[in-house]
């Protein structure tokens, strides 16, 4: 479970993916914090719409010519990046 992508490169997906979906990573931030809501629509909906980005990303076409498991990689990669952006692990507020 490395990391796939450079920082970079998240960067630039996430400046896209917020300009198209201006609400998408509150989305993903209300996920990770109410882990115990059911969420699966909203989490179906944000794995499509970064899939809907991550096809106009060129680094993102590059790496899944050669990968089958890319779209999986980039999630993987966003919601670290979205989660990092909560603060460390302990200091989150977990609502059960």
């Amino acid at each position: 479970m490395g990391k796939h992508f450079r920082d970079e490169q998240i960067e630039e997906f996430l400046k896209v993916y917020v300009a198209r979906f201006p609400d998408a990573v509150e989305r993903m931030e209300h996920v990770m914090l109410n882990p115990f809501d059911d969420n699966d629509e909203l989490m179906s909906q944000n794995f499509r719409e970064i899939y809907q980005v991550a096809q106009s990303m060129e680094f993102f076409t590059a790496y899944a010519t050669h990968e089958p498991s890319a779209i999986h990689h980039l999630v993987r990669d966003v919601a670290r990046r979205v989660s990092d952006g909560l603060g460390p692990m302990g200091s989150r507020k977990i609502n059960y």
